[in-house]
């Protein structure tokens, strides 16, 4: 049996750092107040915190992927690789997904007029089948009359999935050194660019980086790149204080200008991969332990559905205060409703719809992987003795992502 590795913490608690990143960017201004998070954002572009997800997805899902069989480049073999994958994919993301959508769409059936409810209705569509970027990009557009509903924050969702959908291909059909110059030429190609409208919505370049990393650490001599020199009590937190300093202000009015505003979405990619570089030695490189990665870590395991409900929370819960109060909510009020409504529904989705269905498709995953099949005997022995089964692939646990 193939068993996946146990999860890497420090991963973890990088997903908490991008998840906090994303929900001060959309819902700052609940929790600091219209000025002061108006002032933050001059220094501050925390969106970038879906590129640490990029780079992240990049590397787990290799790091998982890269430990399955793969003995021949066949279509018949490619079935049997990705059909698991993309099964533990599925029940790991599109319950959640389609769930937060519904309640989109219901709530705005309910509170809007016809032409905001037919925004969300086109986006929800988008959304559900994985082109929320390229919709967002079309109603975005001044060329088009398309416009954008509010499962416009799908779209990073969408380009992890794309992302899912397609690597698969390149594991099981390329060597592993093309494989190789396929991502560094995928880095290459956009880190050093600037980003058009388009461009910006179907990024690879934090994800190349992970993949890259998780392909390099299969060498030999991998673990002695490891930097133990930051193992001093000194050093320990300057990494991480200087990795999340350039990737939450890099793209702010304050620094968005020459070098950095031309490259800006680069350099947040490399950034990013200088933190999974740093985490995939799982020596505190990146994120040392203690109380406070702890509390990154809480986040980082509960980061997807914090991410799908943050944005229906933020908008439904200020609606049914004031119907409930018959006037707006003052500002403390609606802060803490909303939070707590956003932690409440997180905790109930990630207890009883996630992880339920994450392990429900991991099981799902591995009855597709053990199908045996009987290979058919000739015709003058069939009766004579019974066909000898293929033994079963190596089976893995479920991935850490």
């Amino acid at each position: 049996m193939l068993v996946a590795p146990a999860r890497n913490q420090e991963i973890e608690a990088l997903r908490g750092v991008a998840i906090l990143l994303v929900l001060y960017g959309h819902m700052g201004s609940l929790l600091v107040g219209e000025t002061l998070y108006g002032l933050s954002r001059e220094f501050l572009q925390p969106g970038t915190g879906v590129d640490l997800f990029f780079c992240i997805s990049g590397y787990v899902i290799t790091r998982h992927l890269i430990r399955e069989p793969r003995t021949e480049r066949s279509w018949s073999a490619f079935a049997q690789f990705a059909g698991p994958f993309w099964i533990r994919r599925f029940f790991r993301l599109a319950p959640s997904a389609w769930l937060w959508l519904a309640v989109l769409l219901v709530f705005s059936y309910v509170v809007d007029d016809t032409l905001n409810f037919t925004r969300n209705l086109y986006h929800t569509v988008a959304a559900f089948f994985q082109l929320a970027n390229f919709h967002l990009y079309e109603c975005r557009s001044a060329a088009t009359q398309v416009v954008c509903g509010r499962p416009g924050y799908y779209w990073s969702l969408a380009l992890e999935e794309q992302f899912y959908i397609l690597f698969p291909f390149m594991l099981v059909f390329l060597t592993r050194r093309m494989l190789l110059v396929a991502v560094v030429a995928i880095i290459l190609l956009q880190v050093f660019s600037e980003r058009n409208a388009l461009m910006w919505l179907i990024r690879t370049d934090a994800l190349a980086f992970g993949v890259l990393i998780a392909l390099l650490q299969q060498s030999p001599g991998y673990a002695g790149l490891a930097p133990r020199w930051l193992s001093r009590p000194w050093l320990q937190w300057l990494p991480f204080a200087v990795c999340v300093a350039v990737i939450a202000c890099i793209e702010a009015p304050a620094f968005f200008n020459g070098f950095t505003g031309r490259y800006a979405t680069g350099i947040v990619a490399v950034t990013s991969a200088v933190l999974i570089w740093l985490s995939s030695f799982e020596s505190g490189f990146a994120v040392p332990a203690g109380r406070f990665s702890r509390v990154l870590i809480y986040f980082g395991t509960r980061s997807y559905a914090l991410y799908l409900i943050h944005v229906p929370t933020s908008w439904i819960v200020p609606r049914l205060l004031q119907s409930a109060i018959g006037h707006p909510a003052d500002p403390v009020t609606s802060c803490i409703a909303v939070y707590a409504a956003t932690m409440a529904a997180t905790e109930l989705n990630y207890r009883y719809l996630e992880t339920p269905l994450r392990r429900y498709g991991a099981k799902v995953a591995d009855r597709f992987r053990n199908l045996r099949y009987v290979e058919p005997a000739p015709a003058a022995t069939r009766d004579a003795a019974p066909a000898v089964a293929r033994p079963p692939a190596a089976t893995a646990a479920v991935e850490a992502g």
